[in-house]
């Protein structure tokens, strides 16, 4: 397996596809409800793997899904963006 702490021009040039592509899927509005369709947001999902995989991430830590604290990181993310 090969080091993952520097990522190779490669590894650079599809993280750079990667997000476009994930950002494409997940901003999509086909059906007109500002909501992706669920294709998009599964195709979203597995680009996500990918681009985890790139960086040698298998396990996320589980307190980034902890709800309380996703909404406190949200809120002050709005808060940092009204103040620019």
């Amino acid at each position: 397996m090969k080091d993952k702490t520097t990522l190779s021009d490669d590894d650079v040039q599809e993280l750079i596809l990667l997000g476009q592509m994930i950002h494409d899927s997940l901003t999509c509005d086909v059906n007109g409800d500002k909501f992706p369709c669920r294709t998009d947001r599964l195709s979203a999902v597995e680009m996500m793997k990918r681009y985890l995989a790139i960086h040698n991430v298998k396990q996320l830590d589980p307190a980034l899904f902890d709800a309380d604290n996703y909404l406190t990181r949200i809120k002050s993310f709005k808060d940092m963006i009204r103040k620019t």
